[in-house]
């Protein structure tokens, strides 16, 4: 809901030439607001924001530490210092927007490709096996 009343606010507030040039609009947005006791109010906005973007990164983290516990019997200690080493050294290089874009689009290739290559090849693998232990059983 959050996300849906943010963007219902830019498209209000801004055109849509600004919104093609502004990188971060809700940002932009915050430099109006003034309260005489607060200089700067956009670093109030944006440790708000990372309360909003944290719960989600973490659940993703603890979702990677968990498959990896699960799947290769990691400890839980090792799993987890290797899912932050991993995100650590994909989010290190993020230097500029482009390279946001770029993981972004990496990002979702992956998961795409994970999707619509992985899942069935592995119900296919599983389908056999499933066939040929019933053959063996038959035997």
């Amino acid at each position: 809901m959050l996300y849906l009343f943010i963007t219902f606010v830019s498209f209000a507030y801004f055109s849509h030439g600004q919104l093609r040039h502004i990188t971060w609009p809700t940002l932009m947005m915050s430099k109006i607001i003034r309260y005489p006791f607060i200089e700067r109010f956009e670093y109030v906005y944006i440790f708000l924001w990372l309360l909003v973007i944290l719960p989600p990164c973490c659940m993703g983290l603890w979702g990677a530490f968990r498959i990896l516990k699960e799947s290769f019997k990691f400890k839980s200690k090792k799993s987890l210092w290797f899912s932050i080493i991993i995100v650590h050294f994909m989010v290190i290089g993020v230097k500029s927007k482009l390279d946001v874009e770029k993981l972004g689009t990496f990002m979702t290739y992956v998961t795409s490709s994970f999707l619509y290559f992985y899942i069935p090849i592995l119900f296919l693998i599983v389908l056999i096996f499933q066939v040929f232990k019933k053959t063996d059983q038959i035997k």
